[in-house]
């Protein structure tokens, strides 16, 4: 047994290696403790943390088929937010198809690309995706006062890159404010269409498609890929021009292409002018030329195509329910097409309105189906069964501006109808109103010359904001092992709390980890054990929302963190299985050495030499409390 003063020291220098383990170790759980992180759309309110706020932002996209340009706007406002070029310089544009993914990026691809890639090559198609940011800080310019084109967060959502590592987001003011877009290694396309050149920071991804010349076809699925097919020659009219060619599946992410999944139109005979992927995941597409619509399985056991008889096939829409409904441009009529792509009725006519039915919409609350009259100057809404419920006049409405020509049609997150007015260069609103109130115009928004608005397709979306808690907790501990989050939350259906951690031995290393391939964030399982080290440890925890609602938040109630208990025989110095007091003297009385090889008991983080770290990191095996030697305790 030790003498009684030289337990003691041990004792005092036990308190001091145990004080610091307890610097290692924190629980986060009233709203000061929740105030030391960095705060973002989050609150801590009553000593628990949620969402500020809640709310579901949603908005339009218009393209501005004329200038070669997409626009966003505001949906409960009609605020133009920005105007972005859809092809690099020395590319042709002319937008029309859009479709929107589940984070709100919007992909539309260009009608008048037709160019190869290469000399002697094949015609070529074009797409282009656009990133979506909210809230923020736009900075002022010192000199003018005016706004600039930089954007300084933190943001409510973004999807947009920081390209050149400013800590800014570059990017389109609003209505005509369009930033230029270098040619450069953009134009080409590629492995990936990771656009570099661009100095509009929210547009993403841009593609060559070569065999898919004038790509009219985009539509996004489920995980967020998104399919394009050209529509070559097609010049407006369904009796002159319009051929199927390649219909491509790229990657989401980086717009590379999905060789197994892209397939030949040309093959089946129809599809490419434009369309949607159905709930199901098959891909439909019109083909007004062939009088054909395209029904296209593209399962793995599946992969193949159909060419429904559909005269004049133009817009579509799919209902709750998986019908499709395709809009007959000459044929003044809607066609309900079962999902199996079978056909029960006959088109429901609205020829009594007059105009050419193109753009097709449905409010998922009713199942009504919207109809864009072109050549004219109504909106047609019908019910499931094809009664005409009533006829909106563009000309005769609340705002007091008229509409021409409208052809674009899409519902809104709030299940307003939007329709796009190719010869009025303006977009409205439509309140589908109720059985005491008629469906009208109570918003217009001016597009601006030459924006001629041929816009069909997904054109509007939703982002519920996320939340972002982020802490640094110092350990005091250089090489402090972590090893468990556990938390405390409450996570309504359809909401979520993910909860993320990196560590380093200073706060510049853990900004640097971003710039490392795989050394970012790496997500943690509730009281599950991980391995991490480093004196700091840098928590992150994002709230997510439930999109379909709103107002509805996850909380969190507390986080702890502890370190991580070293297993095996690191520490037990004289191998009898315990560590003890005679253990961490062996490693204390040894400091400055450098560890036997290969394997040293004292070398607690093994990095070749005994040091006060591994004193400290013992000190945290220790079988009982207090370090106590093994036969005290079996006394």
């Amino acid at each position: 047994m030790p003498s009684k003063k030289l337990s003691v020291f041990l004792f005092v220098i036990l308190l001091l290696f145990i004080g610091q383990t307890a610097l290692a170790d924190r629980t986060y759980i009233s709203s000061a403790d929740f105030e030391e992180g960095e705060l973002i759309n989050v609150n801590p309110n009553k000593d628990q943390l949620q969402l500020d706020m809640p709310t579901i932002s949603p908005f339009v996209y218009v393209v501005a088929s004329g200038r070669g340009t997409v626009l966003r706007l505001d949906a409960d406002t009609g605020e133009i937010l920005g105007e972005y070029r859809t092809a690099p310089l020395g590319r042709e544009r002319n937008p029309s198809r859009t479709s929107v993914d589940s984070k709100g990026n919007v992909w539309t691809a260009n009608r008048d690309e037709d160019q190869p890639t290469t000399e002697g090559g094949e015609p070529s198609g074009s797409v282009v995706k656009i990133g979506i940011v909210i809230g923020g800080t736009r900075l002022v310019d010192p000199e003018t006062g005016e706004m600039t084109e930089y954007i300084q967060g933190p943001f409510r959502y973004n999807t947009c890159v920081d390209r050149n590592n400013d800590g800014l987001i570059r990017t389109s003011r609003g209505l005509g404010d369009i930033l230029s877009w270098p040619g450069g290694t953009d134009q080409i396309g590629g492995e990936d269409g990771i656009v570099e050149w661009a100095e509009d920071e929210c547009i993403l991804l841009y593609q060559r498609l070569p065999g898919a010349p004038n790509a009219h076809h985009v539509s996004v699925d489920a995980d967020d890929n998104v399919w394009v097919g050209g529509y070559a020659g097609f010049n407006g009219n369904p009796l002159e021009g319009g051929s199927p060619n390649l219909f491509y599946h790229l990657n989401g992410h980086d717009a590379s292409i999905i060789d197994e999944d892209s397939f030949s139109a040309t093959d089946l005979g129809c599809g490419g002018f434009g369309g949607l992927v159905d709930a199901n995941g098959i891909l439909w597409s019109a083909s007004p030329t062939q009088n054909m619509l395209l029904r296209y399985d593209p399962h793995p056991a599946v992969k193949k195509g159909a060419c429904i008889d559909v005269a004049y096939s133009w817009g579509l829409a799919a209902d709750t329910q998986g019908v499709i409904w395709n809009s007959m441009w000459f044929g003044q009529a809607i066609q309900r097409v079962n999902p199996d792509g079978s056909i029960s009725e006959l088109p429901f006519s609205t020829s009594s309105v007059g105009g050419a039915d193109t753009g097709v919409a449905v409010t998922p609350a009713d199942n009504n189906i919207w109809i864009a009259k072109d050549f004219n100057i109504h909106v047609v809404r019908l019910d499931d069964n094809g009664n005409i419920k009533s006829v909106i006049n563009l000309w005769d409405n609340p705002t007091g501006i008229s509409g021409d020509s409208p052809n674009g049609i899409a519902v809104d997150a709030r299940g307003r109808v939007w329709v796009t007015n190719l010869s009025s260069n303006n977009v409205m609103r439509i309140n589908p109103g109720t059985e005491q109130e008629p469906a009208d115009v109570d918003l217009t928004v001016d597009l601006g010359n030459f924006a001629d608005p041929d816009n069909y397709g997904n054109m509007t979306g939703a982002v519920a904001p996320e939340g972002i808690w982020t802490v640094i907790h110092d350990s005091q501990n250089p090489g402090n092992p972590w090893g468990v989050i556990s938390w405390n939350s409450s996570e309504p259906e359809g909401t979520r709390i993910v909860v993320e951690a990196r560590a380093a031995e200073t706060e510049d290393e853990l900004a640097k980890l971003d710039d490392l391939p795989g050394q970012g964030y790496t997500e943690v399982e509730n009281g599950m054990e991980f391995n991490m080290a480093g004196q700091l440890i840098q928590i992150r925890v994002t709230f997510q929302p439930n999109e379909k609602a709103e107002g509805v938040t996850p909380v969190l109630f507390d986080l702890a963190v502890k370190s991580a208990q070293p297993q095996g025989q690191v520490c037990d110095l004289n191998d009898d299985s315990v560590i003890d007091i005679y253990d961490i003297l062996g490693v204390f009385f040894t400091i400055g050495d450098s560890a036997d090889q290969p394997f040293d008991p004292r070398d607690w983080d093994a990095d070749g030499t005994i040091t006060i770290i591994d004193a400290r990191g013992c000190v945290l095996q220790c079988t009982y409390a207090y370090c106590q030697p093994a036969d005290t305790c079996s006394e």
